[in-house]
Formats: C-alpha cells, structure tokens, sequence
C-alpha cells in the first residue's frame, strides 16, 4: 500500500491516506469474519456435540442457550475492549492496529454465537407451533432486527454520554450488521427451497410453457 502511495510523486497526501487507512480497515473486517465464524463453530460443536450443517434447520433447542451465553460474554468483552483500545491510543500504530483486530474478531464471534442461538432457539421451538419452518425463520429474522435496533440506539447513548469515538464502534456496528443480514439471509434461503421443492413453482412454470406454445 505504501509503495503504491509512493508511486508518482513520491508524496502520501491526505486521499492516499484516507485510501490506506480504508484498506487496513476492511483488512481487519475480513479476517474478523473468518476467524470468528472458526471460533463460533467451535463454540457450536461445543454446544451441541456434533459438527452442525449451517443450512440444516434446527430440530433440537439443546445448546442453543450455551451458545446464545457465550455471544453475551463476547460482547461484554468486546466493549471492553474498545475502552481499553481508546486507553492505548498513546502506544502506537501496531497496538491500536492490533487491538482493533482483537475488537474485531470478539464482536463478530459474538454475532455468529448469538445468531447461531437465535437460529437454534427460535426455529427449533416455533416450527412446531407454527407449524411452518417459513413462519419460524421470519420470526426469528425479526426478533433478530428488533435486537439489532436495540444495540443501536444504546450505541447511539454511548456516543453521546462517554468519550468514545464513533469509529471504535465500528466492530459493534459491523457486527450487528452481520446478525441481521445473515438472519434474512437463512430466511430467504429456506423461502427458496421451500418453493423449489414443493412442486408447485414447476408446475407453474409449466403451465405458463404449454400457454406460451399455444
């Protein structure tokens, strides 16, 4: 990155430095995914006792609560961790580089941990009184987005009553971020697969052929 800032006039300017900050940035972000999707599923096998399928639907609640705990710890630890980020800012660039990897990764271990729970929790036990695994993954996606609204607006009073940057919360932000998409996502997903072996999509499809060739 610097070699490339470097290029031409041999001078970093503040848009070089703007681009390089945003690359560490999204840096950080990708490895938090991977590693923290690793340690959730690791967290999960703990749980549950088995490699789980992450696109299988959950008929079980057992370990949902282990999980949905743990995501709670991981998030306590994680605004621990930008108080103590935003305590080190005087130790240089690698430390406050590194602690916002740590940040990172605990916020989005904590996301997959809660919604693996949520998923587990939620699906497992409404499926049966809806009757409709559809109905328990919508309900699980909202529950989901109402949590994510909560964690905003206290963000939002964190921001205003403490001295803490905006950007440190960025990890938090990023994480609930996650929660929701992924729950919409698993939603849609199961909604696709549902349609598609149902049979009646084809039949459509096919009725709306024989009209076409008439």
């Amino acid at each position: 990155r610097h070699a490339i800032a470097m290029a031409g006039d041999g001078q970093v300017d503040e848009t070089e430095k703007m681009w390089i900050e945003k690359c560490q940035e999204y840096e950080d972000e990708v490895v938090a995914l991977v590693v923290g999707f690793l340690l959730a599923q690791a967290v999960r096998f703990a749980a549950v006792g088995r490699f789980v399928n992450d696109h299988e639907a959950p008929t079980e609640v057992a370990g949902a609560f282990k999980m949905m705990a743990c995501g709670g710890i991981l998030v306590f630890l994680t605004m621990m961790s930008i108080f103590v980020r935003s305590g080190l800012k005087k130790c240089g660039k690698l430390v406050d580089r590194l602690m916002g990897v740590v940040t990172h990764v605990l916020g989005m271990t904590s996301a997959w941990c809660i919604m693996f729970g949520m998923k587990r929790w939620i699906v497992a036990s409404l499926t049966v009184t809806l009757d409709s695994l559809m109905m328990a993954m919508v309900v699980m996606a909202m529950v989901d987005t109402g949590l994510a609204a909560i964690v905003v607006i206290a963000l939002q009073q964190v921001v205003a009553n403490f001295s803490v940057n905006a950007k440190v919360l960025r990890s938090v932000i990023s994480s609930t971020s996650l929660v929701v998409g992924l729950s919409w996502e698993k939603t849609f997903h199961h909604a696709i697969h549902s349609m598609a072996h149902s049979g009646k999509l084809g039949d459509e499809v096919t009725r709306s052929e024989e009209h076409t060739s008439e």
